[in-house]
């Protein structure tokens, strides 16, 4: 005992400047500022989602998640996140998001690369107006829920996201709600397909991709008359009395 006693008092300059860089770089360590998940979300978004008006740290604060058209920059403020962030072995870090008391997202980076799971968002779609031209030309108001259980998003993206549209509406339709909608997007096949509610007054069908998508779409029958200007204005007509909408 008395060896190591005075190993301690010998060196005691030296271990008070040891625990005092531990102590500095456990501080710096905790204290990692917002910027930092930041400019993460923007990087892994294209350049599509910013965080601003952050609070806490980068391990665990909130901030107001903006969407960004990088063509025009426009931008909508789409909803206030929390997050949490831990460190692990077979994840090595793992970001937790959530609203208020409800988890939306879950994303995590592990061998296989940068992971997104279990996310659930709901928005309005006047909430994205600003972003998509053909939103803000037909005026179109409903709700939208992007969803997906499991997504990697590498180099070799692979998942599916469910984009579901209910009770859409358009300020130049003379007949409302039009419908409820559902894309799906395969980031493996970059590819796009949507699908309509039989009960919907606007019918809409198609495959495509991210940068070329053309819709099917028929006006339920008992629609067709007041719709036919609607339509007309919409879309290409077809032999068969569909009409070819050109989306992306």
């Amino acid at each position: 005992m008395m060896f190591i006693y005075n190993f301690f008092a010998n060196n005691k300059k030296r271990f008070t400047i040891i625990v005092f860089v531990i102590i500095f770089f456990f501080t710096l360590f905790k204290d990692i500022p917002t910027v930092i998940l930041a400019n993460a979300i923007n990087t892994y978004s294209q350049k599509k989602l910013k965080l601003y008006d952050t609070s806490g740290t980068f391990w665990n604060g909130s901030g107001l998640l903006v969407a960004v058209d990088t063509r025009t920059n426009q931008s909508a403020p789409l909803i206030l996140l929390n997050w949490d962030i831990k460190l692990g072995i077979t994840k090595f870090i793992d970001i937790k998001f959530t609203v208020g008391n409800n988890q939306i997202a879950d994303i995590y980076l592990n061998k296989n690369g940068l992971n997104l799971s279990k996310l659930n968002l709901s928005l309005s779609i006047s909430q994205v107006t600003e972003l998509f031209g053909l939103i803000k030309n037909l005026g179109l108001s409903g709700n939208v829920n992007i969803s997906t259980e499991e997504m990697l998003l590498s180099k070799k993206s692979d998942g599916i996201f469910s984009i579901n549209l209910t009770a859409v509406s358009s300020s130049i339709s003379p007949v409302n709600p039009l419908g409820d909608y559902t894309v799906l997007y395969n980031a493996d096949k970059t590819s796009i397909e949507v699908t309509s509610s039989s009960s919907s007054t606007l019918l809409l069908s198609g495959n495509g991709t991210s940068s070329s998508l053309t819709l099917k779409a028929k006006v339920a029958d008992d629609k067709k008359e007041k719709m036919l200007q609607f339509i007309t204005v919409m879309g290409m007509p077809q032999p068969d009395g569909s009409y070819n909408l050109k989306i992306l």
